[in-house]
């Protein structure tokens, strides 16, 4: 077994594990960040069934344009640390958050067809994650 001394535990502490928790830390923010950008569409579905330009419509209307920036501000910060062509692979998500939303939130009827089109977005999205976290833990064990 091979003792390792004080500093080389606090630099693979603090250096190492650190790094790998900031890439999957950064795949959570980025489907997150999907996810904020999906409930924008249910707030202007709510803002679609009031009169328009009641305080309803307007209050909605508001919330809508208000996740929008939220979501702006994310994505900026979110391709600022990784590839666009990598972070935008994911906006597949938003379809699978959609459905979801449409159904617990409109009680809009999930189909077959709805199924299977998510089934293949998250396939995709499972095949190329797999390749990197592969690729993460080959970081991890050649240091």
């Amino acid at each position: 077994m091979v003792k390792l001394s004080k500093n080389d535990v606090i630099r693979r502490s603090i250096i190492y594990i650190p790094h790998q928790m900031l890439t999957v830390l950064k795949y959570i923010a980025l489907i997150g960040t999907f996810f904020i950008y999906t409930t924008s569409g249910v707030f202007s579905k709510l803002a679609s069934q009031r009169e328009f330009l009641s305080p309803g419509y307007i209050a909605f209307l508001a919330c809508t344009v208000g996740v929008l920036g939220i979501y702006a501000v994310l994505w900026q910060q979110i391709i600022k640390r990784m590839d666009v062509s990598l972070a935008y692979m994911f906006k597949g998500t938003g379809v699978v958050f959609g459905l979801m939303l449409a159904h617990f939130v409109f009680g809009e009827a999930i189909t077959t067809t709805n199924m299977v089109g998510a089934a293949i977005i998250i396939c995709g999205i499972t095949l190329y994650a797999r390749q990197l976290f592969a690729e993460c833990a080959s970081d991890l064990t050649t240091r």
